[in-house]
């Protein structure tokens, strides 16, 4: 917005002695918005090209790049499918959809579709290119899916291992690995080669996302659900609204200080992406012109949240 960008100038002016990436950070916190609108970049610049190192020294076109998000929706819809399937030999289809595991699986699967759609409009698409009001309506849906899925895909493995599962002989199955691990390493991947915005603001997007699934699991304790046995009031033992004070205080402590130091651990791995963006952009400048080092081609811009000066 018109009033933003002063604040932004001011930022960097009052900070002379901080380097490229800390400006940006502060450009990126104090410009962030509540809205899933790109106000700095166009959209098409944003969705089109990966950003991180492979951005930096252009070692992966926009066709390889939509190839790429093509491939990961793949991946993940496969072990979508293998959780499904191999539910059914375990207890009856419902209660799947009763686990934070599934809800952050289909959570995770929806922003893969719309974030490789996305690519692919902004290579090929004849949607118009623009910036605020002019953002694509799947462009925001992106984006704002983006900001919550990788804080659930950390919550659920992290609460799994450690809330959930018990040892045994044998060790933990293949899915439960994929689920609970995979899920996380696969969003570090995308996040890793693409270059959408993570503002410090959009936090509020993961926690209406676990406040929703809190207050599932209330409503089903309360409408008389139960686990996959079909005896135990609730759908985690670790969150059994039997027991109101343990369980409140456990989803509190989940909601309240989980979630944020989870989103702020990804605003963190977003802002050393784009530092080690900058630092290969500024080694390329140094080359000798004999060529003593190549990169695969152009250097692409990255974004962070804000339009930074060069």
């Amino acid at each position: 917005s018109p009033w933003s960008r002063p604040h932004i100038h001011f930022s960097a002016a009052v900070m002379p002695t901080m380097g490229p990436c800390c400006r940006c950070g502060a450009c990126a916190t104090s410009s962030s918005r509540l809205d899933f609108q790109l106000d700095d970049t166009l959209w098409k610049e944003t969705f089109s090209k990966p950003g991180g190192l492979v951005g930096a020294r252009g070692c992966l076109s926009p066709v390889a790049f939509l190839a790429a998000r093509i491939l990961i929706l793949l991946v993940w819809l496969s072990c979508c499918v293998w959780s499904t399937v191999d539910w059914f030999g375990f207890a009856d289809y419902g209660y799947w959809w009763t686990k934070l595991t599934h809800w952050g699986a289909v959570l995770e699967l929806a922003y893969f579709a719309f974030a490789a759609f996305s690519t692919y409009q902004a290579i090929f698409g004849k949607v118009a290119d623009g910036l605020g009001g002019k953002t694509p309506w799947f462009v925001s849906v992106t984006w704002c899916l983006s900001a919550a899925a990788p804080v659930i895909a950390f919550l659920v493995a992290v609460l799994y291992w450690v809330l959930v599962y018990e040892p045994g002989p044998g060790g933990p199955s293949m899915i439960s690995v994929v689920m609970h691990g995979g899920n996380l390493a696969i969003v570090l991947v995308d996040m890793a080669l693409s270059r959408q915005p993570y503002y410090i603001w959009h936090v509020y997007v993961p926690l209406l996302v676990a406040l929703l699934y809190v207050a599932f699991t209330l409503i089903y304790y309360l409408a008389g659900g139960t686990s996959e046995d079909g005896t135990s009031r609730y759908i985690y033992s670790a969150v059994d609204w039997s027991q109101p004070v343990s369980t409140g205080t456990l989803v509190g402590l989940i909601v309240l200080i989980g979630v944020p130091v989870a989103y702020a651990i990804f605003f963190t791995i977003v802002m050393c992406r784009m530092c080690c963006r900058r630092s290969a952009e500024a080694s390329e400048k140094q080359v000798d012109e004999d060529g003593a080092e190549k990169s695969c081609g152009p250097i692409y811009p990255e974004i962070v949240g804000a339009k930074i000066e060069r």
